[in-house]
């Protein structure tokens, strides 16, 4: 069960990036607005305007890594399942040949019961016949 473990993991691990990621682009969605009116109210104020582009860039430099971040999750994600499904079809081939290998077994043993029933029956009817003749000579 860890296989599904991992990717309940991996799935609130992906919930949380995102929400994360959407966040960040609200931010910068704010951002732009921010600059853009104070292009329109201060023009000559370019000291501001400069601050608030670094602003502006930092969080896109954020966003680019949360962006890489979500990408290298979806990759782990992937490569996971790839794994659980290999491991998985290997499993099922171990236990499609241990059922095969227990058909052949219980084969082999039903023919040795049958075997062996033929064998005590041809001894029961020869103690019978041992007890028979005995009684005759009593």
């Amino acid at each position: 069960m860890g296989i599904f473990s991992n990717y309940e993991n991996h799935e609130r691990r992906l919930a949380e990036y995102k929400a994360e990621l959407y966040n960040y682009k609200k931010c910068l969605g704010r951002y732009e607005e921010i600059i853009n009116t104070l292009e329109k109210k201060h023009g000559n104020q370019e000291n501001e305007l400069k601050e608030y582009d670094d602003n502006l860039q930092r969080y896109q430099n954020q966003l680019e890594l949360y962006k890489e971040r979500y990408e290298n999750i979806i990759k782990d994600y992937d490569s996971m399942l790839n794994d659980s499904t290999v491991s998985m079809l290997a499993k099922q081939d171990e236990i499609i040949i241990s059922l095969s290998e227990s058909k052949k077994k219980n084969k082999g043993l039903k023919t040795m019961l049958g075997f062996s029933l033929f064998i005590n029956l041809i001894s029961l009817s020869g103690m019978i016949l041992i007890v028979l003749y005995i009684l005759e000579l009593i």
